[in-house]
């Protein structure tokens, strides 16, 4: 696993455009508006991470650990995100259609505004998360 310890944005995002993405340790880095879109970002470590208004079409994030991150307006259309950590995430407004979160945990997250059409919303925890005016038609839940 790559460690970032204090891994600032520009070094953070060649890292993960060149393949160290899966795995990687970007805890706390902010990275708002990037195009990851496409990228493996499986088993990352980005708690706490500012990533509003990111391009993440069709990120593979199984298993990432994403608590706390500030994930608004984000665009994570057809994402893979099954197992994913998410509790305490700020999500208002994202678009998650089509992506799979089976078994992640948004426990505690905001999910208000969201789209979620088509979403594989099985077997995921929400306690305490908030889904207001969220969009979950044609959801698998």
């Amino acid at each position: 696993m790559y460690r970032s310890h204090a891994c600032n944005r520009t070094d953070a995002l060649y890292l993960i455009r060149h393949g160290v993405g899966r795995r990687g340790d970007f805890h706390g880095v902010d990275l708002r508006g990037a195009d990851l879109s496409g990228l493996d970002l499986s088993m990352a470590d980005l708690r706490n991470c500012d990533m509003r208004g990111c391009d993440m079409r069709g990120c593979d994030m199984r298993w990432a650990d994403l608590c706390r991150a500030d994930l608004c307006e984000a665009n994570l259309r057809d994402c893979d995100m099954r197992r994913a950590d998410l509790r305490g995430c700020d999500m208002r407004g994202s678009d998650l259609s089509g992506g799979n979160l089976r078994r992640a945990d948004l426990s505690w997250c905001d999910l208000n505004w969201c789209e979620l059409r088509e979403c594989d919303l099985r077997w995921v925890s929400m306690r305490g998360a908030t889904m207001q005016n969220a969009n979950i038609t044609g959801a698998k839940i």
